[in-house]
């Protein structure tokens, strides 16, 4: 008896352990919820201004969370305060590259080539660099077709076209972001892209 009392009593107690470790898998937060976490701190902290404590956050993501989900989107947001705010194209340029190598596949992928296109556009002073913002541009059409980023790549692409004296080009791409993006916030920026490419 006291040997099949031993048995059930080692029974409970191993049974109280599964629970015990069950509880306490059950209690530690997942590595996205932790990243989700960070990254809504880090975007709160921008917003309120305490840059420090927010890019340390979105940091964190990147460094200690690289295969979450939001690895891409609090790299994104570091570019975007480095441009818009540190105002260091060279930085942010970096950085948006980063994206396109490291997350090619994840939503913040065609807003980096944007944004590369964009900083090359605005500092243009030879044909190659125009070229080297045409590239991103097409990448963005071609490469993520459904992008919200689109029609502003297309208005982007027939400011460059247009730049560079091809005016077919520029009429067409300012076209299709006229009329396959009609109700896009791009869409002024196309009719007058379109405009400019007439004239």
């Amino acid at each position: 008896m006291s040997g099949a009392f031993a048995s059930l009593q080692g029974a409970s107690r191993g049974a109280l352990v599964l629970v015990a470790a069950a509880t306490l898998a059950t209690a530690q937060p997942k590595p996205d919820d932790q990243a989700r976490r960070l990254f809504e701190d880090g975007r709160a902290d921008l917003a309120g201004g305490r840059a420090r404590q927010g890019l340390d956050a979105l940091q964190t993501i990147v460094t200690g969370f690289p295969a979450s989900s939001f690895a891409d989107d609090a790299l994104f947001e570091i570019g975007r305060y480095t441009e818009e705010v540190e105002r260091n194209a060279t930085k942010a340029r970096e950085i948006y590259d980063q994206i396109a190598k490291r997350y090619p596949q994840s939503d913040s992928a065609p807003g980096a080539y944007f944004q590369m296109g964009r900083l090359a556009l605005a500092t243009a002073a030879s044909a190659g660099t125009l070229d080297d913002a045409l590239t991103n541009f097409q990448r963005v059409i071609r490469l993520y077709p459904g992008s919200r980023f689109v029609p502003d790549a297309l208005v982007a692409s027939a400011a460059v076209h247009r730049r560079g004296a091809r005016y077919d080009a520029a009429i067409d791409a300012a076209r299709r972001a006229v009329l396959d993006h009609s109700s896009s916030s791009a869409a002024p920026a196309a009719q007058f892209e379109l405009a400019l490419s007439l004239a």
